[in-house]
């Protein structure tokens, strides 16, 4: 989703747009948080706090149908800023934030009922995970705003609800050697077709603050090498690629 979250766009790892944009901001007034990709559907969350009403609501649609989306049920529990779906146990999982501004405080983990909209406390993380993914063997990751510290972690390591991440090497992610400072709304995805990490990042380039950037990044869990694929790509919330890997979750009914 391009511009914090009110145009659909396709594009391949070059860069290229192969779909056409859907404005949805002058028919439907939202702003989408997230979104993630299960069994040829698409979930994402419509976060109206941006408008004053405070209300989220989770939505599904066909992967290559953009309009008429079956609405599932309000989310209740705050602003979730990553949807990622769990092969290993056949759950979604969403993040919220402390916020997206600031390295400090904890983030929460809920898992979501891809049928019912049913939210569940997970766990509570040691660090402000804002954009999080989850490879094919259930292993998490995560990045804090501000330091673009890149963080690993899993259910298993749950211990009285809360969640220690692990630092993965040295922690920070560097692009040429500078330093990227992830600040506001942008996404982070899985590619299980290419075991490899995507992070639509929205940073400001400098801990200044005074210039904005977003680009895509390509991360490889094995080595932890970063790598910008795309440039100046705007704003992106939402970020799913297409995976042949069946959830087993979904069945083709309105789940409400």
């Amino acid at each position: 989703v391009l511009d914090a979250g009110y145009q659909w766009i396709s594009f391949d790892r070059e860069g290229s747009q192969v779909d056409g944009i859907t404005d949805l901001s002058a028919a439907q007034g939202y702003h989408i948080s997230a979104a993630e990709y299960v069994d040829g559907y698409v979930y994402y969350i419509v976060d109206s706090s941006y408008f004053g009403s405070g209300i989220n609501k989770l939505y599904v649609r066909p992967d290559n149908k953009y309009s008429d989306p079956v609405f599932i049920c309000n989310l209740e529990h705050g602003t979730y800023t990553q949807l990622s779906y769990n092969y290993t146990d056949k759950k979604m999982y969403g993040i919220i934030p402390k916020d997206t501004f600031n390295v400090s405080g904890g983030s929460m983990l809920y898992s979501i009922d891809l049928q019912t909209g049913e939210e569940e406390f997970v766990a509570a993380l040691d660090r402000n995970i804002f954009v999080m993914c989850i490879d094919g063997n259930g292993q998490f990751y995560g990045i804090v705003p501000r330091a673009s510290i890149y963080f690993t972690f899993s259910i298993d390591d749950i211990i009285d609800k809360k969640i220690t991440c692990k630092a993965v090497g040295g922690g920070m992610l560097l692009d040429k050697g500078m330093a990227i400072c992830p600040v506001g709304a942008q996404s982070m995805t899985y590619d299980h077709n290419t075991n490899k990490i995507y992070w639509a990042a929205y940073s400001s380039r400098s801990l200044g603050g005074i210039e904005f950037d977003g680009r895509l990044y390509e991360i490889s869990p094995d080595n932890n090498k970063l790598e910008c694929v795309v440039e100046n790509i705007g704003n992106i919330t939402g970020l799913y690629i297409p995976t042949g890997k069946s959830g087993g979750s979904y069945q083709e009914t309105n789940p409400t």
